[in-house]
């Protein structure tokens, strides 16, 4: 609670949201601190977490009168969507993976919208981590290749070159972004 009271209003009612149940008094106080809705939004497309905040806000009877409230709304409602997309690139990726007999393991934002989450689009993230087996990686990443995701024009690859995952692939002018992992962690990893 200590480090809490250090942040700003906008950021501590964001945390708050962070928690699976949230605490309906403790959302209602920060609230109540004088939230500037411009810094939310921002803080909230910061952290892609428009839609789970405005979920919470609406919960606890917010008002939705309140100047940025609406921006917050659309912003929500756009992320939602985005997710959504990703999702469903998700899908596709894996069958298409599946396809040709190479096994994939959801990483981080993926593995948790489906593990720890209601709903993928409840988890924030802005990309898909994939680990498959290091005999299939450079196997994955260029048959996605085939399939519309893309490296950047300058990959950089000598900089993976030993690294845990394959150089980053793009879908949709680089709005989406996977990543092939071979490893869980880097290999200078202290773990």
């Amino acid at each position: 609670a200590a480090n809490r009271a250090s942040l700003s209003p906008e950021a501590q009612l964001l945390l708050l949201t962070t928690a699976v149940s949230p605490s309906d008094a403790a959302l209602r106080q920060a609230l109540s601190a004088g939230v500037d809705w411009e810094r939310l939004y921002e803080l909230a497309r910061y952290e892609k977490a428009a839609s789970v905040l405005l979920r919470h806000l609406g919960r606890i009877g917010a008002d939705t009168g309140s100047p940025g409230y609406e921006e917050l709304r659309q912003l929500a409602t756009i992320s939602v969507m985005q997710m959504l997309q990703l999702e469903q690139l998700l899908h596709q990726t894996l069958d298409i993976l599946a396809r040709h007999d190479i096994e994939a393991v959801l990483l981080k934002g993926a593995g948790l919208a489906y593990t720890a989450y209601s709903s993928f689009a409840d988890r924030p993230m802005g990309d898909i981590d994939l680990l498959v087996r290091p005999q299939h990686a450079e196997r994955a990443w260029s048959l996605l290749q085939k399939h519309g995701w893309t490296p950047p024009v300058n990959s950089g690859s000598d900089r993976y070159v030993g690294h845990h995952h394959r150089p980053p692939l793009f879908q949709d002018s680089g709005r989406f972004r996977l990543e092939i992992h071979e490893e869980l962690l880097p290999a200078e990893h202290p773990f």
